[in-house]
């Protein structure tokens, strides 16, 4: 793991106006650049390719990267930083997680780096399918790093633009030196490594003053057998040296080959270091190995657990110029001539080399000597606290992919319910629906029986029309027949009267609700059991009657009227009824969203006064009541 602390520097790179900046934090940087020139270094025709996640903060105008987790590539295409399947399972497995870090804690995967070391600062094809895979994000971004030797580490950022477009996948917009101090050479390297070891040792002692004695070189007096005829004697010498190398080192056909596992001794500080790749496949897969120190005829042991050997280093408890180590492995579905091993030769100082030692150098030496049993024991102690730590992150990731399911199977679980309830609301909203338009026609077909049996009393209940007077339709009487009648005693024909108007006998108050949709600053005319547009439940009666119109809306499962009036100060409810629509009806005091509503004209006897004209205020409406009481 790599992160920031909060008092290092950051760097920032931008692009005005492609993309927001980007901040990081310049240790890490520099250690990406590091760990870019190990995988480089692990062979001198360009080692492997690296990679990771990185880990930061978002916002509207940066991206901010804090921290990092690298991701192991087990290289089966090849050193580049290609993606087996296995190796992508191993890259989802980080980035879930990431979620349960506590070192991770507030950061959220930001995009990924990984480093070219045979290609430009670039994004090829895979690249782009492994970004597009598993940081689709238009915010999550790409860092490519390239090590080179003997010049510092160069990076560059790459982004999709905001706003679509294409991305710039050839180039980086711009390049920048990751570790300016850390430049890779292999001469380098060496040299100081000897220049620190020849510091620590005395110096060889100084050969005496003087010219050196003529003995020391040799010089033929006059040109001899062998000088005549050396170019002979060189061709025969070379002849005879390829014929052996040729039977010595042609490859043979059944042997199977040595994987390689980079094994190299570094010395840093004074201190000597194994190191080896991590990352190979027979590595990974191995139940534990051995490192063997060879000093001369002396041999040291230390036994390897499989975490260590997955660390990729080992220090070595001793300060020598010239060892060699043995790297060897404990494998079983690897199929080789013998043992999977590996040496590394360290040759320290050549002035150290050769130098006698000092009577100090001696003494910490045997000291050194008696240390080493200690040192294993340590060895020992360390391999079996290593395994155990193991088998407590098994069984934590157990744990925690155990929980997992749990949750998975009880987010399912509240998914069905969430589905059955909503299915069941529905099907109560529908029977509500049923039942609320059954009642309205049952109230509608109770009021038409109700009209025509109260038209019926009313034609029972007027008087009937006087018959004609005989002087204006009657014929003259017969001779035979009495004395007509005297005007005066015959009744005054009605025939200038107007009709008889039938009584009305109905309720005196009442209410109609319109439903639909009214836009702000619209009209509705409601015309009988018609409206312009949505539909009205009841009708106005058709004779004289004062009206009152309120915006209402639907909520809880009922109809909210919303009132100025002061009778509606202390709020009221209605139970559901014929008149409210089979609604439960609650009246809430509220004159600004009474103001909502207006009537425009009321209902006159020119329009038979059942017809009248509503605008509505700074809102639309989904609902409107009408409420009617008869003038007395």
């Amino acid at each position: 793991m790599i992160a920031a602390k909060p008092q290092e520097e950051f760097v920032t790179w931008s692009v005005p106006g492609r993309f927001r900046r980007i901040t990081y934090a310049a240790p890490l940087m520099r250690a990406l650049a590091r760990e870019a020139v190990e995988g480089y270094e692990l062979s001198p025709n360009g080692g492997i390719e690296v990679g990771g996640i990185l880990f930061g903060t978002i916002a509207p105008d940066e991206i901010r990267i804090v921290a990092s987790r690298p991701v192991p590539c087990l290289h089966e295409y090849g050193p580049q930083f290609r993606l087996s399947p296995t190796d992508e399972r191993n890259l989802r497995d980080r980035l879930s997680a990431s979620l349960e870090d506590p070192g991770l804690a507030g950061l959220i995967p930001v995009g990924w780096y990984h480093s070219h070391t045979r290609q430009p600062i670039e994004l090829t094809e895979d690249d782009r399918r492994l970004w597009d895979a598993h940081f689709s994000q238009p915010w999550q971004i790409a860092l490519v790093l390239r090590p080179e030797n003997g010049e510092p580490t160069r990076a560059g950022f790459f982004f999709r633009p905001e706003g679509g477009g294409a991305v710039q996948v050839e180039r980086s917009h711009k390049v920048f030196e990751a570790d300016p101090s850390h430049a890779t050479s292999y001469e380098t390297m060496h040299r100081l490594a000897a220049l620190v070891d020849s510091a620590r040792e005395p110096e060889p002692p100084a050969l005496p003053p003087g010219p050196l004695p003529e003995e020391l070189f040799w010089q033929p007096d006059q040109p001899g057998f062998f000088h005549r005829f050396r170019w002979v004697i060189a061709v025969l010498v070379v002849a005879l040296a390829s014929g052996f190398a040729w039977t010595r080192l042609r490859p043979a056909p059944a042997a199977k080959a040595m994987p390689h596992l980079g094994l190299r001794v570094l010395s840093e500080d004074g201190q000597l270091k194994a190191v080896w790749n991590r990352h190979v496949k027979v590595i990974e897969s191995a139940r534990g190995g051995a490192i063997e120190i060879l000093r001369g005829d002396e041999k040291t042991v230390l036994p390897l657990s499989p975490a260590l050997l997955k660390s990729g280093a080992l220090p070595i408890p001793m300060a020598l110029n010239e060892i060699k180590v043995r790297l060897e492995l404990d494998v079983a579905d690897i199929e080789t001539d013998g043992p999977v091993f590996e040496v590394a030769h360290y040759i320290g100082s050549p002035l150290a080399r050769y130098a006698p030692p000092s009577a100090e150098t001696s003494r910490l030496r045997e000291e050194v000597v008696q240390s080493e049993g200690k040192l294993l024991e340590l060895s020992s102690a360390n391999n079996r606290l290593a395994a155990e730590i193991e088998d407590i992150r098994e069984a934590a990731a157990k744990q925690a992919e155990l929980a997992r399911q749990e949750t998975r199977r009880r987010d399912e679980e509240a998914r069905r319910e969430l589905q059955r309830t909503e299915a069941a609301a529905e099907a109560r909203k529908q029977e509500q629906s049923r039942l609320g338009e059954e009642a309205r026609r049952n109230e509608q077909a109770r009021r038409d029986e109700e009209l025509r049996l109260a038209r019926e009393r009313q034609q029972k209940l007027a008087p009937a029309a006087p018959e004609p007077s005989p002087s204006i339709s009657s014929p003259p009487p017969p001779p035979a027949q009495p004395a007509a009648v005297p005007a005066a005693a015959v009744p005054a024909s009605p025939a200038s009267a107007p009709p008889a108007v039938a009584a009305y006998t109905g309720p005196r108050s009442g209410k109609v609700i319109w439903t639909g949709f009214l836009g702000a600053g619209a009209s509705l005319t409601v015309d009988g059991r018609r409206a312009s547009v949505g539909s009205v439940n009841g009708s106005l009666p058709g004779v004289p009657v004062r009206v009152s119109v309120y915006p209402a809306e639907f909520a809880g499962g009922g109809l909210t009227v919303y009132s100025g009036a002061a009778r509606h100060q202390g709020g009221a409810e209605e139970a559901r009824s014929a008149q409210n629509g089979w609604l439960n009806t609650k009246y809430k005091y509220d004159p600004d969203r009474a103001r909502g509503v207006s009537l425009t004209a009321a209902p006159s006897a020119q329009t038979g006064h059942r017809q009248l004209a509503i605008r509505a205020g700074d809102r639309p409406l989904s609902a409107i009541v009408i409420e009617w009481e008869l003038v007395r």
